[in-house]
């Protein structure tokens, strides 16, 4: 029984290396497949979606490259740096959340201004430009550099836990944001 259930862990431990490694690998294909659609090609050059939709391409890639190789490699190699340096426990959960946050709310703005570009209402079609689409990438981006700000304040190592945020005040506010906004963007 005991080989048994060591075996069943050692398949299920090479299967998510596997499938977590290949797929990272074909994620990050597609999207600089994305990220090269969307910059060199002319039709897209200019187009207010199309913008959202490179920048929630680089952010997923970058995604890719840090904080979700990060974790498999975890799995892997079964030793998480998070658990014992300060520094990366704080980066990891600044990047991860950083990262989720611009891609969540990028393609959330992309759906309302593929609404607006297609619209019939000829002035909700102008609401849609790309310098206003500029305007709005960079306030997401600052807001979640500065709002993840938070995260790396609080993160901390405590003994017989990972790394994570204990105060229960910013844990409230993040269930609050992260749970309820979030959700409703993503919904």
């Amino acid at each position: 029984m005991v080989l048994a259930t060591e075996t069943i862990l050692l398949i299920t431990h090479f299967i998510i290396v596997f499938v977590g490694y290949s797929n990272v690998f074909i994620d990050f294909i597609g999207n600089l497949v994305n990220i090269l659609g969307f910059t060199q090609l002319r039709l897209f050059q200019r187009n207010p979606s199309a913008l959202y939709l490179t920048v929630a391409s680089i952010v997923d890639f970058s995604q890719l490259v840090f904080p979700i190789s990060a974790d498999i490699t975890v799995t892997a190699f079964d030793f998480d740096p998070t658990r014992t340096s300060i520094v990366w426990c704080k980066l990891h959960a600044y990047l991860a959340k950083v990262t989720r946050i611009i891609s969540t709310i990028t393609i959330f703005f992309a759906a309302i201004d593929q609404y607006l570009s297609t619209s019939y209402n000829p002035n909700l079609r102008r609401l849609s430009t790309f310098n206003s689409v500029q305007y709005l990438t960079t306030i997401i981006i600052i807001f979640s550099l500065l709002y993840s700000i938070l995260l790396m304040i609080f993160s901390e190592i405590r003994p017989n836990f990972d790394c994570a945020t204990f105060n229960p005040v910013f844990n409230y506010f993040d269930s609050l944001f992260h749970y309820c906004i979030l959700r409703l963007v993503q919904a």
